[in-house]
């Protein structure tokens, strides 16, 4: 979240990185499909139930986040992360 908090003027260019997009949707992407039912996380029992909620909730946060950013709503994109650090989020 701290590296989206720095990337918001890069984000919110008319022109952005297209290295910067394909970062963040990794994370992402890969995510969703490491935890999803027979990825690699779920298969390899690497993760409790409860660990796979946090990291779907993280992701689900950043997600939001740099979709807000990309719309110029950097006053609502951290809205999310503020919840969950203040345990409000679940």
């Amino acid at each position: 979240m701290e590296c989206l908090k720095v990337l918001v003027p890069e984000i919110q260019k008319e022109n952005i990185d297209r290295n910067i997009v394909s970062d963040i949707m990794n994370i992402i992407h890969f995510t969703k499909i490491w935890t999803s039912e027979g990825g690699m996380l779920t298969r390899n029992n690497k993760l409790t139930a409860e660990q796979t909620k946090y990291l779907l909730a993280w992701i689900d946060i950043i997600e939001t986040c740099f979709i807000y950013l990309l719309e110029d709503a950097s006053d609502i994109a951290f809205t999310d992360y503020i919840a969950y650090c203040n345990n409000e989020y679940f």
